[in-house]
């Protein structure tokens, strides 16, 4: 599970920085990983859990610009996914 989110976290960074054309299918490279997060997350104890992976992501889907995009919105939903991973992973957080 660890892994799962240390490569998430790694895909975030990166897809942020990619050209905007290149964005969508960098994104659908890494979407099986955010199936495979939600299929792990449905064991989690913390029912919010689910929650997170979802707001997880819209950020990722904002930053590839799959809905209408706005560049200037980049750093905030890249700030949302690394927090929400860092929610996911921390010693308090929703896999504990």
């Amino acid at each position: 599970m660890l892994q799962v989110l240390d490569h998430l976290e790694q895909h975030s960074r990166e897809i942020a920085t990619l050209p905007v054309e290149d964005r969508v299918l960098y994104y659908q490279r890494i979407n099986p990983l955010l199936l495979a997060l939600k299929g792990e997350l449905r064991k989690a104890p913390n029912p919010f859990a689910q929650d997170k992976v979802i707001e997880l992501e819209w950020h990722l889907a904002s930053i590839a610009h799959l809905d209408e995009p706005s560049e200037q919105t980049d750093p905030e939903h890249l700030q949302g996914a690394l927090q929400i991973l860092q929610d996911l992973r921390g010693p308090h957080g929703f896999l504990r």
